[in-house]
């Protein structure tokens, strides 16, 4: 056999040769994402059921490969949704568990959130990758709507009251975010569709003088009403009591009759007013009443009864009464 003589610096070349293949393998691996081996299950939860319009809410996936154990820090998991935008749309794990935020924009529906992160699936039959889930958005939340009006009934003379609507999901949490329509057989409405609050709640003024329904719509959630009825005022008579003529000096009664109508509230208070300066009050009393009262001066006078109910509502009935000169003696 013949030596073959090595060339000098040859063997400095072979390792810095090797070197760089290997720098090279190194960083070519650095650039390849670590993901979810095969046999590895992922699931896709979120922290609420759904997210108002222009809110946001966390989703979490978690990988586990198949003995039960978080895949290694740093796994990459990606995410697509429907509907709203996901921030980010790729991020790693942290003790198997990747976490995002399903971000929400102005359009009401139903987002698809899938999860994916290399040859892991959702361990269903048929063994699709990734996980999805499903969040509602906006009004597509809406399960239940509830509408109720304070106070519940207006004056003969019209007044304002405000309409409260609540949303609720379907499990019972309150929505805010939620746009409700509201409509009214009479009246005025101080707005025609209102975004619910933090307690869930939106609200518009009814401004009414007559018998009126409010209508509240929220999303595919059934209609919900509630009626604003006109408060009956009481109905009052007053007249004087016997056939002689009043003279000064001497007693004279009246009677007034108070009636709560259907529909009506209760009385408050009764007041009569004699027409000389002087008045009674009968508190909270309805029917029949009486009042005695002496003139010291004749003249016509001018008697009114005033009934209050507990709604502050007022009415009256008036007469003039013409009381004479006191008798001369003979």
């Amino acid at each position: 056999m013949i030596a073959r003589p090595i060339a000098p610096g040859s063997g400095v070349r072979q390792a810095f040769v090797a070197l760089v293949l290997l720098v090279a393998a190194a960083t070519s691996c650095d650039r390849v994402p670590l993901t979810a081996p095969t046999e590895s299950t992922i699931q896709l939860f979120s922290t609420a059921p759904s997210v108002p319009l222009n809110g946001s809410i966390d989703l979490i996936a978690t990988i586990t490969e198949e003995p039960g154990t978080p895949v290694p820090d740093g796994t990459l998991v990606s995410f697509t949704t429907t509907l709203g935008r996901i921030d980010p749309s790729e991020t790693r794990t942290n003790n198997g568990k990747a976490t995002v935020k399903l971000v929400a924009g102005s359009q009401s529906g139903t987002a698809t959130v899938t999860a994916f992160s290399g040859a892991a699936t959702s361990g269903g039959e048929d063994g699709a990758a990734g996980a999805s889930i499903e969040v509602a958005i906006g009004a597509a939340a809406a399960q239940t709507i509830s509408v109720r009006a304070e106070p519940s009934s207006v004056p003969p003379t019209g007044a304002s009251v405000q309409i409260i609507a609540q949303v609720l999901d379907a499990s019972g949490n309150l929505l805010q975010g939620i746009p409700v329509t509201f409509s009214t057989t009479a009246g005025r409405l101080s707005a025609s569709s209102v975004t619910t609050d933090g307690n869930g709640d939106a609200r518009v003024t009814l401004t009414t003088s007559t018998a009126a329904t409010v209508t509240a719509r929220a999303g595919a959630a059934e209609t919900a009403t509630v009626n604003i009825t006109v408060t009956a005022l009481p109905t009052v008579d007053l007249s004087v009591v016997g056939t002689s003529p009043p003279t000064v000096g001497t007693p004279v009664t009246f009677q007034a009759t108070i009636t709560v109508p259907e529909g009506g509230t209760p009385i408050e208070n009764v007041e009569i007013e004699f027409g000389d300066g002087d008045s009674a009050d009968f508190g909270a009393v309805s029917g029949e009443v009486t009042a005695t009262h002496v003139y010291d001066e004749d003249g016509e006078h001018t008697v009114r009864v005033t009934v209050t109910d507990t709604a502050n509502q007022t009415t009256s009935k008036a007469i003039v009464i013409t009381v004479l000169p006191a008798p001369v003696a003979p």
